[in-house]
């Protein structure tokens, strides 16, 4: 599973270098609902979810891409700690 949320991770930055932001987006948004809550950690402080709350504001106000890069520092941060955890 997290092979797969890696490989969405990597095409959501490879479409933010190919200014593809709808893709970025879509693929980041994916690997975020696939990791779901299992990144979480009694140790350390999660702000990721306001990071995503500012990211559908962006998105709504067709900010694409801040909206997709937002959404791939989720995405990162969100691997990152449940790697940690484990």
């Amino acid at each position: 599973m997290l092979n797969q949320i890696k490989e969405k991770l990597h095409l959501a930055k490879k479409d933010i270098e190919e200014k593809h932001f709808d893709l970025s987006i879509k693929n980041s948004k994916s690997g975020i609902d696939m990791l779901g809550k299992t990144y979480l950690s009694c140790d350390g402080i999660d702000d990721t979810g306001m990071k995503i709350s500012l990211a559908k504001m962006e998105e709504e106000k067709n900010n694409l891409e801040f909206s997709a890069t937002l959404y791939m520092r989720v995405l990162e941060s969100r691997i990152t700690f449940f790697e940690l955890k484990r």
